[in-house]
């Protein structure tokens, strides 16, 4: 099974269980020898209160505090890169910067810094994958 589709199942299955990575990049993604792909690094995850779930289920959530800016820059959400409320599409968005880096061998939103590149990411279309 390709590997964008083993993050994405990974990712599903957080989500099923109310939980958001909020930190889906290349760094957080590792193939074993058997060529099956571990999502790593739940540090930043945000877990989302209205998913019942069983007590075991969940074990921890991050606290944060609205309007912090966590995660890394070039695969954040819009949102995520100016501290709104975030909810699993924000690991679907990055899941995509994963996608579109695989695919070309470049991040789509890379600038000098970080603001340039959260503003970028949140007025700018990425470059064509076919240029």
């Amino acid at each position: 099974m390709g590997i964008g589709i083993q993050i994405g199942d990974a990712l599903f299955a957080a989500h099923t269980r109310g939980v958001v990575h909020r930190d889906i990049k290349p760094a957080n993604v590792m193939i074993t020898t058997a060529g099956q792909v571990k999502v790593l690094d739940f540090g930043l995850v945000k877990v989302e209160p209205t998913v019942t779930r069983a007590a075991d289920d969940v074990t921890c959530e991050a606290a944060t505090t609205p309007g912090l800016v966590m995660g890394t820059v070039p695969y954040m959400s819009p949102e995520q890169g100016i501290g709104a409320q975030l909810d699993r599409r924000t690991d679907v968005f990055s899941l995509g910067v994963v996608l579109y880096e695989m695919a070309t061998g470049r991040r789509p939103f890379n600038r000098t810094t970080d603001l340039h590149t959260i503003d970028v990411i949140r007025h700018d279309e990425p470059e064509a994958i076919s240029r």
